[in-house]
C-alpha cells in the first residue's frame, strides 16, 4: 500500500511540472529602426516614422534590430518578424519580400546606404548582410488599410543569433514590388493604432535546460492537495 501511495504522488507531481513547461512566445518591439536609399546615399533617416518599400529592395531597405534577453529564452521552435503599415496601391497586390541578417554593427541616428555609422563605411553599398538564412514571403496587400503584416519566418536566423548572440545586429528588410511601395512605420511612429506599430519580432521557444521554478502559489497549491490525497489513504488504511 505505501508504495501505491508513492506512486500516485509521483503522478501527481509529474502531472503538476508538465503543466509548468511548454511552448511560451515572446514579443519584441524594435529597439533602432531606420531605412537606407540609394537615391540619397549619405542620408540617415533614424528619425523617420515610416519607411516606404519603394521601388524595391535593391534601392532602398528597412533595417531594424530587438534587445533580447536570451538568458530567459529556452530552445527556441519558431520566430517571426512582422510589420505594421499598408500597401500604397489601392487594389489588391502581392508583394515579394525579402528579410537578411545583419553582418555589421550599425547606429540608429548615423546608419545610411553607404555607411554603418557617420565615418564608418559598409563594406558593400547598402548593408552587409548574408543570404545564408535569408528568409522569404509572398504577402498580398491590404488595399490601402493599415495592418500588421502576416508573419514572416525567420526561425533559422534567430537561431543563429542565440548560439552567436554578440552577432545580433539586426535585419534588413524590403520587398520587390516595382510598381507601387508598401509602407512600414517604425518605432519613432506615434499615430493611432495598435500598441507598438514598430516592426516586432516573436519568439516562441520552449522551457528547458533546467528544473522549472513554479508560483509559489502554485506550490502551496499542489502541496496542499498531494497532502490531503496522502492524509485521504493514510484514513483508508487505518479502516
Amino acid at each position: 500500500m505505501k508504495r501505491r501511495i508513492v506512486t500516485i504522488l509521483a503522478l501527481v507531481m509529474v502531472a503538476f511540472l508538465a503543466t509548468t513547461a511548454g511552448a511560451v512566445p515572446i514579443t519584441y518591439l524594435a529597439t533602432a529602426d531606420s531605412f537606407v536609399d540609394s537615391w540619397a546615399p549619405g542620408t540617415n533617416y533614424g528619425t523617420a516614422t515610416n519607411y516606404d518599400g519603394m521601388p524595391d529592395f535593391s534601392i532602398n531597405r528597412l533595417i531594424t534590430s530587438w534587445t533580447i534577453d536570451w538568458g530567459s529564452i529556452g530552445t527556441i521552435t519558431s520566430a517571426t518578424v512582422e510589420g505594421f503599415g499598408f500597401g500604397r496601391y489601392a487594389n489588391p497586390t502581392t508583394y515579394a519580400w525579402q528579410v537578411d541578417r545583419v553582418t555589421r554593427a550599425w547606429t540608429e541616428l548615423g546608419v545610411t546606404w553607404n555607411s554603418a555609422d557617420t565615418g564608418v563605411p559598409w563594406t558593400t553599398p547598402g548593408g552587409d548582410y548574408t543570404t545564408a538564412d535569408e528568409a522569404t514571403a509572398s504577402i498580398l496587400n491590404s488595399g490601402g488599410v493599415e495592418y500588421f503584416t502576416p508573419p514572416i519566418d525567420i526561425t533559422d536566423i534567430v537561431k543563429y543569433w542565440q548560439t552567436h548572440p554578440s552577432e545580433n545586429y539586426g535585419l534588413l528588410i524590403g520587398h520587390h514590388e516595382t510598381a507601387y511601395g508598401f509602407r512600414l512605420y517604425t518605432r519613432e511612429d506615434t499615430g493611432s493604432g495598435p500598441e507598438g506599430r514598430s516592426p516586432r519580432l516573436i519568439i516562441n521557444y520552449e522551457v528547458g535546460g533546467g528544473p522549472v521554478i513554479p508560483e509559489p502559489a502554485t506550490i502551496l497549491l499542489v502541496g496542499t492537495g498531494a497532502l490531503g490525497l496522502f492524509g485521504y489513504i493514510r484514513r483508508r488504511m487505518v479502516k
